[in-house]
């Protein structure tokens, strides 16, 4: 699985990478970023932050499935009060950080959730 993980506080970036070992990792502090590195390498998913810095990684949503439409945008934070705004954003999925012990199952199911669906589609 490839990954994009967006996220400006550096604890939460080798937490992340160490959550997903068995994943190839990309790397990203700020959306431009991101989004350049969706474009080139297409991630599987793609997990970003709602607050970076002075960005609103919400605002990134839609660039980043423009980028790469195949990955599954999954949006973390550790405040909930952002999970209704990550859904509207038009994210596959919230991760709450304290769900991140999960982060590869979470990942993973995901992913096969968005394949199904896609096959669904295909077949009507």
């Amino acid at each position: 699985m490839r990954v994009l993980i967006v996220d400006d506080n550096f604890l939460a970036l080798r937490s992340a990478k160490r959550l997903l070992v068995d994943s190839e990792t990309f790397i990203a502090t700020d959306t431009a970023t991101a989004i350049e590195i969706a474009r080139r390498h297409q991630p599987d998913a793609i997990l970003i932050d709602v607050q970076l810095g002075e960005e609103n990684g919400l605002e990134a949503v839609l660039p980043l499935l423009a980028a790469s439409p195949r990955s599954a945008v999954l949006v973390t934070s550790g405040d909930d009060g952002f999970k209704i705004d990550a859904s509207a954003s038009g994210a596959h999925a919230w991760v709450p950080r304290r769900a991140w012990p999960q982060l590869a199952g979470i990942l993973s199911r995901v992913l096969e959730l968005l394949h199904e669906e896609q096959r669904e589609r295909q077949q009507q």
